[in-house]
């Protein structure tokens, strides 16, 4: 899932962002991308109708009173599956929101109480991604540094490596291998699928299919294998356990 937030406040940007990230965490939520705002023009080009998406928007946007009720208009006519909820201190634009048609999932006040307000996010976030699975949409790894920028689904992904040359990192899918710069450590954890199972290797649990603990070596789809270190082989072990995916252990 991705998320967009439209924000032309600095103070309330971070505060919703860290409100997000805090909820992604509570309930394990996978965010392929998070992008925080304040020009309307920026967020119209993260629209990627290839994953489900929430969008917070502002209503008004730099003294524009309706900016982000134009924005959410055409976002929706972009994305027809995507959830808008509108954020802002003008709640005497409560109504304006429905002539607009673009079935807002809330409409939240930041003048609320702070427990109120992040409780009233948290279902927004539980309720867009129940939609996400309905929709059948899968998730991407998105990676975009100063040397790559790219996206595969994630049910491809195998595992990433280390290479020998130095910042370099392999990525090997069911179909394909890339290689491109970057750390392991850049590489986002927050996907439950993700699991850091040697220094030089971050597997994907989901699609494991055996570990040999004597080796320390994991099978996955395709025949293909990484390595677990011995450190980790407990940790490992456990995570598969706890997202309870089907694997043998010999």
């Amino acid at each position: 899932m991705n998320i967009c937030i439209l924000e032309d406040d600095i103070v309330q940007q971070k505060r919703l962002e860290k409100i997000v990230v805090t909820l992604l965490e509570k309930h394990g939520i996978s965010c392929n991308h998070l992008f925080t705002t304040s020009r309307a023009d920026n967020l119209l080009l993260e629209i990627d109708t290839n994953c489900s998406s929430i969008y917070f928007l502002d209503i008004q946007i730099k003294k524009m009173n309706y900016r982000g009720l134009e924005i959410a208009k055409e976002i929706r006519d972009r994305d027809p599956y995507g959830s808008i909820v509108f954020v802002t201190t003008h709640s005497e634009y409560a109504p304006l929101t429905y002539s607009y048609k673009v079935s807002a999932l809330d409409f939240i006040d930041k003048t609320q109480a702070e427990l109120d307000f992040a409780k009233q996010i948290e279902e927004c976030l539980l309720i867009a991604n129940q939609e996400k699975c309905k929709l059948n949409l899968p998730d991407y790894f998105i990676f975009d540094n100063n040397y790559s920028k790219f996206k595969v689904p994630l049910y491809e992904i195998l595992y990433f490596e280390c290479m020998e040359i130095p910042h370099k990192l392999r990525l090997v899918t069911k179909t394909k291998v890339m290689e491109f710069y970057g750390e392991l450590c850049d590489i986002s954890l927050h996907n439950n699928q993700f699991f850091r199972c040697h220094r030089s290797y971050i597997v994907n649990i989901a699609n494991i299919v055996s570990v040999h603990k004597r080796e320390k070596k994991i099978i996955l789809k395709d025949e293909k294998q990484c390595y677990v270190s011995r450190r980790l082989l407990k940790d490992l072990i456990q995570r598969i356990e706890e997202e309870r995916i089907f694997c043998n252990y010999i």
